[in-house]
This record gives structure tokens, sequence and C-alpha cells, in this order.
């Protein structure tokens, strides 16, 4: 065998070495993540993926070294979907009890969102801050969608009489310009932009005070060990938050 093809079959040998090593560092996999179809946060603009959300996490995650493939579902499926192990994670969600037993949250929040309730702009209803006052009202929200503790529990513990669900954001906004409910609640984004797409924005307005403030994350399904993944991907944000990117990709679906 001569020097050269030694030279060659040890180059080969190392090449292959190199991408074992990278493929069980666990960086050369690709993350399927998966996320509500809503704008601005995660949807298609004719056949591109894009919103404020994806885009935050998918440069976060290239960032620390991941590929992501990101699906667009309803709510209710991304996190059956994660339950089962069917996707590695969800994005945007609310860090909430019955979650954690099938989901690990990153640490380092996403984003952080105003709840509020949205009414029809020539209706007279307020809202005084007390979930109770609002008992009685017919109010359209999203499937398996948390809107923080307190709505919550006024859910399940039936203060609110009238509750009518939604599987999508579109369809949330059209059940109160169509008159099917009195009031929706939502993430104040994703109600003001789909009405705008809708052109219905005119026709609804938001109520103070907000319902909720409460922080958004990425998270991953229990099956598997994700934890160099998250402190990879929580380094990541935190450096994006610092010099300034995360405020721009914020931006760009903001203003």
């Amino acid at each position: 065998m001569t020097l050269r093809i030694r030279l060659i079959i040890l180059s080969i040998l190392s090449i292959c070495l190199s991408l074992t090593m990278f493929s069980s560092g666990g960086r050369a996999e690709t993350l399927v993540l998966a996320a509500n179809d809503s704008r601005p946060t995660s949807y298609y603009e004719g056949d591109k993926l894009t919103g404020v959300s994806l885009e935050i996490v998918v440069e976060a995650l290239r960032r620390a070294g991941y590929a992501v493939d990101v699906r667009l579902m309803p709510w209710a499926r991304c996190l059956e979907d994660a339950r089962k192990g069917k996707v590695d994670g969800v994005f945007t969600s609310f860090k909430l009890p019955e979650r954690e037993e099938f989901l690990t949250f990153t640490n380092e929040p996403l984003a952080t969102w105003d709840i509020s309730f949205f009414a029809l702009r020539d209706t007279a209803i307020e809202y005084d801050g007390q979930l109770a006052s609002l008992s009685n009202i017919a109010i359209g929200m999203t499937n398996k969608t948390s809107y923080g503790e307190a709505f919550d529990n006024a859910v399940k513990t039936h203060i609110f009489t009238n509750i009518y669900i939604s599987n999508n954001p579109k369809s949330l906004v059209q059940m109160l310009t169509h008159n099917r409910v009195a009031l929706i609640v939502s993430h104040d984004l994703v109600a003001i932009d789909t009405a705008r797409q809708l052109g219905v924005l005119d026709k609804i307005r938001k109520l103070t005070p907000t319902v909720n403030m409460v922080p958004t994350y990425l998270a991953f399904n229990k099956l598997r060990d994700y934890n160099n993944v998250i402190s990879a991907y929580d380094a990541a944000l935190i450096s994006m938050k610092k010099d300034g990117s995360y405020e721009r990709i914020y931006k760009k679906y903001t203003n």
C-alpha cells in the first residue's frame, strides 16, 4: 500500500469519526417542533414559514447548533403530539402543572404575553378586573389554551357559564364578529393581527385592564433527555436578548 493511499484512507476514517462524534453529541439531529398556526407568532406567508416566535426559536437553536423542523397545527394537537413523542417539543407554552407532567420547560422565557378580552366596538361591555363580573357573558376561547391561572380556574370551577371553544385564532375572531359570543379572550398580538388579516380590526376593541401577563416557553417532551438542548438554547436566547437581535426580530412583527 502506497503512502498516498494510506493517507487517503486515514483522511476518510478521520472524517467518519468526526461525523460520528458530531451525531452522538446530539448536534447533528433535527429537532421537530410543533407550534400553533397563528399570526404573528407562527404562520405561513405563502409557502414560507415565518412569525416572531418561530423566528426567535429557530435562530436561538441555530446558534445552539441545532437544525429545526417546525410543524404548524392546532394547539390541542401540538400538546398531544408532544405528550406522545411525535414531536420533540412545542412553543409557545405557558408553564402549567398539568403540562409539566409531560413537558420539560426551558428556563429562559421566550416572551411574556399580554392576555386580554376583546369585544365588538359598538357594544357597551366593560371589564372591571373581576372575572366574576363576566360570569354570564358568552366568551370564546381557543381549545386547550391557557390564559393564566385565574382565568383557567374560573373556567374549571364554572364561574363562567357560557364558554365557547374554537380551534384556531381565525375562527375565534370570527366567532366574535359573527355575534356568536360577546367576548373573546386572546393573546393581544394574535387577536389584533388576526383581526387585521380578516379586515375586521376596526370592528373590535380591547378591554382593559389586561386579564394576565404570562411568560411563555419552548418545552420538550419527557420521553427523552433534552437537558443539553435546553442549556444550549437558554444560553443562545439570553445572548440574543443582550445583543439586540431578539428585539430586532420582535419589532419586525409588532410595529
